[in-house]
């Protein structure tokens, strides 16, 4: 449904972007997108949203390419691919109702005539786990998981065949967390829509997503399905994020892999691998060889010059354990 290739993205002299390729499949299916802050992840969502000029690469929805897209392509688009934000509070007018905001969806794309759209917003309320009477609040008079929960409504009013989910559940406490999860899935099984889910949190996606993109500092460094990818990664980022989620005591965890330095200045990247500076198994080769995505079997693939010793299990002795375990 969904394919970027080779995706370039620059702001002046910095590189957000370099050289991404993935794939959102048609269904009921999620793509998680994963990495620190600065990552390029919010960037890849803007510019898939036309909302970021790409300066190399393609973008297609169903073998269209979305630049291309004008009139009654572009306004089908819109439709049928939706943003929901990180920040709820921005993307609701603090002087709207609710109720309004979800109404205006659906009178500017024309899904309801104006008899209809009060049931139509109660119903899409209903949806996602609110009542009739949240859509008469304005969003100051909810809590951060209702405002959530109206943006996702909002999203869904349009009857959409992609969300592009930026970090939905990072706003709110982890029982709220918990619920918006389940949420998701409920959703996603019931409407076969797809999910572009972009994350930080590496244990919200391997519950929600199939299959995931890991990136660094604008590039792809492993994707493949989430299973295998999270039980033993290839690529030694991945391996520092994956012992960076919290499990209980006596898990079998030897420890966590603490990366030591800051990532690279966007305005002057480092030669070779990117990721050298504050890798622990950098060699010279590293410092001048740029690392290309290799295919390591089960659908994975992996951008290392070490991969073969990553998945060995190379990193295990310099892990630190952690306290109390």
């Amino acid at each position: 449904m969904l394919r970027v290739a080779d995706l370039h993205v620059r702001f002046g002299d910095v590189q957000s972007v370099a050289g991404v390729d993935l794939t959102v499949p048609d269904g009921a299916h999620a793509v998680g997108l994963v990495g620190e802050s600065g990552s390029g992840k919010t960037t890849i969502v803007r510019a898939i949203l036309q909302l970021a000029p790409h300066a190399e690469g393609t973008i297609t929805y169903d073998d269209f390419q979305i630049g291309r897209l004008r009139g009654r392509q572009l306004s089908s688009f819109r439709r049928c691919v939706q943003l929901v934000p990180q920040d709820a509070d921005g993307s609701l007018s603090p002087r709207m109702r609710v109720g309004t905001a979800i109404a205006e969806v659906l009178r500017t794309h024309r899904l309801a005539t104006r008899r209809d759209v009060g049931a139509r917003v109660d119903a899409l309320l209903a949806d996602v786990g609110l009542l009739p009477e949240h859509g008469r609040r304005l969003p100051h008079q909810l809590s951060g998981g209702q405002r959530q929960r109206v943006v996702i409504a909002r999203a869904l009013a349009v009857e959409p065949r992609l969300l592009l989910l930026d970090e939905p559940t990072s706003a709110v406490d982890v029982t709220v967390q918990d619920q918006v999860l389940t949420l998701l899935e409920r959703l996603r099984a019931e409407r076969e829509v797809s999910y572009l889910f972009i994350s930080h949190n590496l244990a919200v996606v391997e519950r929600l997503c199939e299959s995931v993109v890991v990136l660094y500092h604008g590039r792809v460094v492993e994707t493949g399905p989430t299973s295998s990818v999270l039980a033993n990664p290839g690529h030694p980022y991945t391996v520092a994020l994956r012992s960076a989620v919290p499990q209980l005591k006596n898990s079998g965890r030897r420890g966590r892999l603490v990366l030591h330095g800051a990532p690279p200045d966007p305005a002057n990247p480092p030669p070779g691998c990117v990721f050298h500076p504050r890798c622990p198994l950098a060699i010279e080769r590293c410092r001048t060889d740029v690392p290309l995505l290799d295919d390591v079997g089960g659908g994975r693939r992996v951008a290392c010059h070490r991969v073969e010793e990553v998945l060995a299990g190379a990193l295990a002795e310099r892990r630190s354990p952690l306290s109390g375990s």
